[in-house]
């Protein structure tokens, strides 16, 4: 399964993935576990964010355009995770800089 090339290293990904790959979780949503039904829905979940997809049946080569699909939304979720990280912090050392300007300003 793709989750487990990620997690084994197995697909070449950059450090700024990297961290990520062991928080990977992908999940057939699907009634039926071949990717046989009427519909295939299938999660990428790194930590609290995810994304689903709804695939057709009929669609040629639908397993390698789901391991596609699911190596994409990896990476989009690592650049929202990076980005919240990056807030966060942000607003931290903003929120230490106004606490330290408002002990110097009662003095």
């Amino acid at each position: 399964m793709i989750e487990d090339s990620l997690h084994d290293g197995r697909y070449p990904l950059e450090d700024q993935h990297k961290r990520f790959s062991n928080s990977l979780q992908v999940i057939n949503r699907s009634d039926f576990d071949d990717l046989k039904g009427s519909e295939i829905k299938i999660e990428v979940r790194i930590q609290g964010l995810y994304i689903i997809s709804n695939y057709v049946t009929n669609i040629e080569h639908l397993p390698g355009i789901i391991e596609v699909d699911v190596l994409d939304f990896f990476k989009i979720l690592c650049s929202t995770l990076r980005s919240q990280q990056y807030l966060q912090r942000n607003w931290v050392c903003q929120m230490k800089k106004l606490s330290k300007n408002d002990q110097k300003s009662s003095i």
